[in-house]
């Protein structure tokens, strides 16, 4: 459009009159020109909303698993709480039962104590296991650790000596050129 406009501009000024025709044609020109320009207004306006609203569907969407997945997490607290309230009644329960047949039971009652002391110790011996185990992990990913650090300066230090011996040689070969020249 502005080609022709310029075209148009160049032949009235050329002939020297202004036709009727040839001014009806940019003033064609210049209102088509407003209105592309206000139609790409639009568009970018159009676009940046569309965008905005985009990036709070992505947010919508987010809060919405972040509500699904607080609402399953306090489903299973409340089964674990039931389930915990059942295990109480029933500890409750057997200690009355226990109470009532002591006598009876006295020899199965240290029994019970001998299983749970060796479910103890086994505990204790699966804590301990596992302490030693995490310990141990720790201490191999802090000597990793130190390694990779010590191993990093070490490249460091050989890169400078590097660039350090390259600058000598550098020196040398032009002190021996200016030396042999």
């Amino acid at each position: 459009m502005r080609a022709e406009r310029s075209r148009l501009e160049r032949e009235v000024a050329g002939s020297g009159h202004a036709t009727q025709e040839s001014l009806e044609l940019l003033a064609e020109i210049d209102r088509r020109e407003r209105d592309l320009a206000a139609r790409e207004a639009e568009l970018n306006r159009k676009q940046s909303v569309a965008a905005r609203v985009q990036r709070e569907a992505g947010r919508a969407t987010m809060l919405e698993e972040v509500a699904a997945r607080l609402d399953e997490r306090e489903r299973e607290i409340a089964s674990t709480e039931a389930r915990i309230t059942q295990v109480e009644e029933a500890a409750e329960s057997g200690r009355l039962r226990l109470d009532e047949r002591e006598k009876r039971l006295a020899a199965m009652e240290e029994s019970l104590r001998e299983r749970v002391r060796a479910l103890d110790e086994r505990e204790l011996s699966i804590h301990t296991r596992e302490t030693v185990f995490e310990t141990d992990l720790d201490i191999r990913e802090t000597k990793l650790d130190r390694r990779e650090r010590a191993a990093d300066e070490l490249e460091q230090r050989l890169e400078q000596k590097e660039r350090d011996l390259e600058t000598y040689v550098g020196r040398l070969q032009s002190d021996l050129h200016r030396a042999t020249a």
